[in-house]
């Protein structure tokens, strides 16, 4: 065989391992969470965490049974959500952010939907926001079922407090 062959088959044979090494240590950075995964799991799971205490004290406190149920489905939902955003955060070794707000829980049923109603509105732009800058296809993916949820969910608080609105109304 012939010696320069040779030679520039083992300098291609490095330049090729050197290649792989850069590319595989970048796509490897690239698959951790980007901040704006992590600014996601964070904002959203005290968002959510906010949602839970007042739905849990509309679900003690009213005595309408359609309220009972939204706030069931609103504990369920967030739950769950809040759940899994917790071991994503543990999984990437961050902190969970600290509750900031303090919600009035002592709320009527209809000041209860009012609230739901903009609290899934601030949700939908949380979740936008994800679907916009995340870097992670689990947390896209994770926010667009959040997105669709909250959707849902504040068209049928608002219905129920349309409703209300014309019962009250028509008194």
């Amino acid at each position: 065989m012939n010696w320069e062959l040779l030679l520039i088959l083992v300098f291609l044979g490095i330049a090729l391992l050197v290649i792989g090494l850069v590319v595989g240590t970048a796509s490897a950075k690239q698959t951790g969470p980007a901040e704006a995964d992590v600014e996601f799991a964070r904002a959203m799971s005290a968002h959510h965490r906010l949602a839970l205490r007042v739905a849990v004290a509309a679900g003690v406190r009213s005595s309408d049974s359609q309220i009972r149920l939204l706030a069931f489905e609103v504990e369920t939902s967030r739950l769950e959500q809040i759940g899994r955003m917790a071991g994503w955060l543990d999984l990437w070794k961050r902190e969970p952010a600290e509750d900031v707000a303090q919600p009035e829980t002592r709320m009527s049923d209809v000041s209860f939907l009012h609230f739901m109603v903009l609290h899934d509105d601030k949700g939908i732009a949380l979740a936008d926001r994800a679907l916009a800058t995340a870097r992670l296809a689990p947390v896209r993916r994770f926010a667009r079922k959040v997105r669709a949820r909250q959707l849902e969910e504040r068209d049928a608080f608002a219905e129920v407090l349309a409703a209300r609105d014309v019962r009250s109304a028509l008194r």
